[in-house]
């Protein structure tokens, strides 16, 4: 017996067969626990490195398949200001985010605009608020934000005119500020020549060009022009490109492909059209041009591509928006939102009995480590009337100023109200940090929180383009994804989407609801 006793005290974590221990790393947090267990020998690693290709491979073939897992986080307080049309940028293990907007209530008919610059730490999943100094940026929503050697780059944006009188369409700017990540420092970047303001444009980062295509200057008006900046000179210069050009849009998706070439998918373009084409543009060689791209298989295209969120995975561009056949809340976006891009006619609204606030009750889920939770994820009902007018004029930027839609047989509203308090006033940001989750659930194999456990109704569909062939044949694909009857995430319009370490970060956005819509600051990952 004693030597059974002893031979057990002396077997390590090291003797363990390479199979048990890569099934124990596999359960590690991508952005912190595997570098560190990779220092701890040679030999761990090797194993490392091999299960973080493991874990590369199978959410590479999860996006494209269409099966990407969701997990789900929300929270309780005052603490996250739900928020939509905010401007997102993922940085070595952080997911940064700036601005963004409240939608406007009924009795105001003005949202709230932001100028905070929040950073979710994706080791523990907890937020905080950077108290930054230099110049801070306008509040505002709508901008684009990119990475480079150690700062974020913000672009534009719009922001409703202070105060709001009727007839006055929202402030549009065209300032370039710069955030610096070691020093916690903004500074405004002044040039001789500049773009035009414009909001709902995007932007790509390509070595030390920074390029930025489309946008809506506020008016009606939408732009099709390519602006460079550069981080080398610190000039704009606008790009002259013969040849074809793609039409004017705003709220596309814009991607990098490789050093040379960066696509253009969809959007909305003047009088409100919605896009569905597909456009390369070429940066390999002078001159620089543009290419129409040929879709195939266009019956399985996300529908609403404009007001979703989507982001590149490997050789795919991966959509998450409404069902084809449960599309009701994209289809009632024209009549539940008003144009505030454009000079309003304000209508007389009647003055709700009570404000309506999001309730935040905390039952998320933390994931990254060995952790034990639990979740109760909430079920979110996104009921829309049938009966609602499908013909009502698309607004031009969808700045989510919401009222009653002019089809509704009632003229009583709920206003959407800030989810802090009723007696709310957003400020400046403060330096702060949300206490972690309490309630924690058993990750799974890939080191991540358990899935939604059942369907959720008007959920996101997964939809897939492929773009392995746009370089070297000019074409894309959709590819038949069947619909996903479980696990789906509630629908969100204008919410942010970043990729980090094979997962899938999705915050904020607009929750259109018949009853309540509201903008919302849940968080989900996919994996």
């Amino acid at each position: 017996m004693a030597n059974v006793r002893e031979s057990c005290h002396c077997v390590r974590i090291q003797d363990l067969p390479e199979e048990i221990l890569e099934r124990i790393m596999s359960f590690l947090s991508p952005y912190n626990d595997c570098k560190n267990a990779s220092l701890v020998s040679r030999k761990w690693h090797r194993l490392m490195q091999g299960v973080t290709k493991q874990r590369q491979q199978a959410f590479f073939h999860a996006a494209r398949s269409g099966s990407l897992t969701w997990s789900h986080k929300e929270y309780s307080g005052n603490s996250l200001l739900a928020r939509c049309m905010h401007s997102a940028c993922f940085v070595d293990g952080i997911m940064y985010m700036f601005g963004g907007m409240i939608p406007a209530t009924a009795n105001t008919h003005s949202g709230t605009c932001f100028c905070d610059l929040q950073m979710l730490d994706l080791r523990d999943r907890t937020w905080t608020r950077l108290l930054a100094t230099g110049q801070y940026p306008s509040p505002k929503a709508g901008a684009s934000m990119v990475h480079h050697s150690g700062s974020l780059i913000l672009y534009g944006g719009w922001a409703p005119p202070v105060p709001n009188p009727p007839h006055q369409p929202p402030i549009v700017f065209n300032d370039l500020h710069m955030y610096d990540i070691t020093r916690n420092h903004w500074r405004a970047v002044v040039t001789s020549v500049s773009p035009p303001p414009l909001a709902n444009h995007r932007a790509s980062l390509l070595g030390d060009l920074m390029i930025i295509f489309g946008g809506s200057s506020g008016s009606r008006k939408k732009e099709n022009d390519v602006w460079v900046f550069s981080l080398k000179s610190m000039t704009w210069n606008r790009m002259e490109i013969d040849g074809k050009k793609p039409p004017a849009r705003d709220k596309h998706i814009q991607v990098e492909l490789d050093d040379g070439h960066i696509l253009i998918i969809a959007g909305l373009g003047n009088l409100d059209k919605e896009l569905h084409d597909v456009w390369m543009l070429d940066i390999s060689e002078i001159p620089w041009c543009w290419r129409e791209i040929e879709v195939k298989d266009k019956a399985h295209a996300a529908p609403k591509m404009f007001c979703h969120a989507a982001c590149k995975i490997d050789e795919c561009v991966v959509f998450f928006s409404c069902s084809r056949t449960s599309s009701n809340s994209c289809r009632n976006l024209s009549s539940q939102m008003s144009t505030q891009f454009r000079h309003r006619q304000l209508r007389d609204h009647p003055s709700p009995a009570s404000q309506s606030h999001h309730s935040t009750k905390l039952r998320g889920v933390e994931t990254g480590s060995l952790k034990d939770l639990h979740p109760q994820v909430k079920r979110l009902c996104n009921k829309t009337n049938e009966n609602s007018s499908q013909n009502s004029e698309m607004n031009d930027s969808n700045l989510l100023s919401v009222r009653d839609s002019s089809a509704h047989t009632s003229n009583d509203s709920i206003p959407v109200g800030c989810p802090c308090s009723p007696g709310c006033t957003c400020k400046t940001p403060v330096t702060f940090k949300l206490s972690p989750v309490e309630c924690r659930i058993a990750p799974n194999n890939l080191g991540f929180s358990s899935p939604l456990p059942s369907s959720i109704y008007h959920g996101e569909q997964q939809y897939v383009l492929d773009i392995s062939r746009a370089v070297n044949a000019s074409q894309v694909r959709w590819l038949e994804i069947p619909d996903q009857n479980v696990e789906h995430i509630p629908e969100a319009l204008y919410p942010s989407m970043c990729v980090g370490r094979a997962q899938v970060i999705r915050f904020g956005g607009f929750h259109l609801d018949n009853r309540c819509p509201r903008a919302i600051n849940n968080q989900y990952y996919a994996y």
